[in-house]
């Protein structure tokens, strides 16, 4: 815990994939509250900002 007493957001995520809580949207919305939209945010839309290969799909989009 920091010196405040609240549990930082990794040491919440890891408490809740251990536990036997719901691993769903929902039960991550029930687990953050008002913080959930950000958390969503970053997992729904953050991995469509990487820099990773998209499988081909740019090559054949190109050449159309």
């Amino acid at each position: 815990m920091s010196a405040t007493g609240a549990m930082r957001l990794s040491d919440e995520l890891e408490h809740w994939l251990r536990s036997d809580a719901d691993k769903t949207l929902g039960g991550l919305i029930d687990l953050f509250g008002e913080r959930s939209f950000a958390i969503l945010f970053l997992f729904l839309l953050g991995p469509s900002a990487l820099p990773l290969p998209t499988g081909g799909v740019t090559q054949v989009l190109d050449r159309v």
